[in-house]
């Protein structure tokens, strides 16, 4: 509809817009968020799904962050620091927390300290990167509903606590969305029942 307009102008987002759009990007994390299931934000997303295609897309942009990728991942981890202090023993996914000014500056930080580092120190492939992101989009769609039952049953049935939780449930997410992803993209009905696929994903590399 706008023609790429705003794709080109994206390309010329110097630093200091990429660090003033935590402003536009809290606004957005005030709406849409569902009232029972409180994860769903859709207000966040939605704006971080646009820039990511109409700003972050772009190398001179990424080029822009890994330049300054020491300072932000520095930023990141004092402000991790912080937030953890702040918010000790709140329940960090509801709100008021999940939306608060603070909240929302430490996760822009992050998201920018990754883009930044990422392009800087890991832009590269190897055979494990190769798979992983043919895997990645399984991983996408799989992960949450591993994690969710591994802590539910972590909660419910086991004394396990803290940083043991949090490891188990993480590896429950990667092993538990690659095996359900497996098992349902190979079996026809299911997958397009589920995935709404016909014919098995093809990975294309360029």
């Amino acid at each position: 509809m706008e023609k790429e307009r705003l794709y080109a102008f994206g390309e010329k987002a110097a630093l200091p817009v990429l660090f003033l759009l935590v402003i536009p990007v809290w606004g957005a994390a005030q709406i849409l968020n569902t009232p029972v299931i409180c994860v769903y934000r859709f207000g966040i997303y939605g704006i971080c799904f646009l820039l990511g295609y109409y700003v972050f897309s772009h190398k001179k942009v990424t080029d822009r962050l890994a330049c300054v990728s020491v300072p932000l991942a520095t930023a990141a981890v004092v402000l991790a620091v912080f937030y953890v202090r702040y918010y000790f023993g709140e329940n960090y996914a509801e709100e008021p927390v999940v939306n608060s000014p603070f909240s929302i500056l430490y996760g822009w930080t992050v998201c920018l300290a990754v883009l930044g580092g990422m392009k800087r120190w890991g832009n590269r492939t190897s055979r494990k990167t190769a798979w992983l992101s043919k895997k990645s989009y399984g991983l996408y769609l799989f992960h949450y509903l591993a994690l969710s039952a591994a802590a539910y049953f972590l909660d419910r049935y086991t004394k396990v606590t803290g940083v043991a939780a949090y490891l188990l449930s993480g590896i429950a997410a990667y092993a538990g969305g690659y095996l359900l992803y497996e098992l349902i993209k190979s079996i026809p009905v299911i997958r397009w029942c589920v995935i709404g696929e016909k014919k098995e994903r093809k990975h294309v590399q360029r």
